[in-house]
């Protein structure tokens, strides 16, 4: 029986074979990667409870061909991922046993009606607030979708310059409206709700006793 030796997890070892010279280094970079991951989700999970009801609470009247439209689109996105993974669209229904005309006209309809939703209200609100897009949002903006396909920003405004400044300027009015319907939101966290439902049920419990004694 082979024992497998495992590396000294020390300075010598670290800055062999990582860009840190020492394991306090090292850790800091991994400390602050997970608070950073943990700060996003958190701020994506507030945008997306925001949006959610915003959504719900919106009245829009979405024509049958427009989710049509949208629904076949997720449809083949649905079927190239899977295709990708070795599967076709057919046989990952058989095997999860899903009813293929319930995946189509409730899921994949569903899902298409709500993303239609979620864009007619985003842009009813970004029409009435306008949010201002200054030189250095957009310079911040341009940097992010260069960073996410691995290029400088030069190249990507030499690549992308016809369409850049709309798609860019969209993307950063969605931001801002997202931005202050956060900031100007109240949301409860999930376990002062837990907490609220508690002591609710305290109190019937302790009325229903009471009632009870009488």
């Amino acid at each position: 029986i082979q024992k497998k030796e495992l590396p000294e997890l020390n300075d010598e070892f670290i800055a062999d074979t990582t860009e840190f010279s020492t394991v306090a280094e090292y850790r800091a970079d991994v400390e602050k990667k997970i608070q950073e991951s943990v700060a996003n989700a958190n701020d994506e999970a507030r945008r997306q409870a925001v949006m959610n009801a915003a959504v719900d609470n919106a009245s829009c009247d979405i024509p049958e061909a427009l989710v049509e439209e949208q629904a076949k689109m997720l449809k083949e996105q649905y079927d190239r991922s899977l295709r990708q993974q070795g599967l076709s669209l057919d046989l990952y229904l058989k095997f999860s046993g899903i009813d293929k005309d319930e995946f189509e006209n409730v899921q994949i309809k569903g899902t298409a009606r709500r993303q239609i939703k979620e864009d007619l209200v985003l842009e009813a609100i970004i029409e009435k607030e306008n949010p201002e897009v200054t030189d250095e949002l957009r310079e911040e903006e341009i940097a992010l979708f260069a960073a996410s396909r691995n290029m400088t920003v030069e190249k990507f405004k030499e690549m992308y310059e016809k369409q850049l400044e709309s798609t860019i300027d969209h993307n950063i009015k969605v931001k801002e409206v997202l931005k202050k319907m956060v900031e100007s939101a109240t949301l409860h966290p999930v376990a002062d709700k837990l907490e609220d439902d508690d002591a609710d049920e305290n109190e019937a419990e302790e009325a229903s006793d009471s009632k009870e004694d009488n």
